[in-house]
């Protein structure tokens, strides 16, 4: 099964970074998950976000409360998808923003904490 959700972007930040911080907390709460793609980037309104599809079903509300405070988060609720805003605020946004055509330009796939080396991807932006 898969699931699609979407992190925003901060200023002068790459979707390279984006997939790190995503990564870097789903590692940190022991998730574990075989890839992430990279499928496209959309605005919701001041907000820059990254969508990404993944096979980690459980879990992304933890990874929520990890980057909310720094960042907006789309996850799924069970019947469509909610935004989580840095300022706490929330609310649905439309399904079909966040399964929208995958954009060719955008695409790539990361391997996921479950693979060996996973780490070896993002040796130019870990701290």
């Amino acid at each position: 099964m898969q699931t699609f959700a979407a992190i925003g972007l901060r200023r002068s930040e790459t979707r390279h970074e984006v997939v790190w911080a995503f990564m870097e907390a789903a590692h940190k709460r022991g998730l574990s998950f075989k890839a992430l793609e990279v499928v496209g980037v959309f605005s919701m309104g001041a907000h820059e976000l990254v969508r990404v599809r993944t096979d980690l079903t459980e879990g992304l509300s933890d990874i929520v409360k990890d980057l909310q405070p720094r960042r907006a988060v789309v996850v799924p609720n069970g019947v469509g998808y909610r935004i989580h805003l840095p300022s706490g605020r929330e609310g649905p946004i439309p399904t079909a923003t966040i399964l929208a055509a995958v954009m060719p330009n955008y695409q790539r796939v990361y391997r996921g904490p479950e693979q060996e080396h996973w780490e070896r991807q993002f040796l130019d932006v870990q701290g």
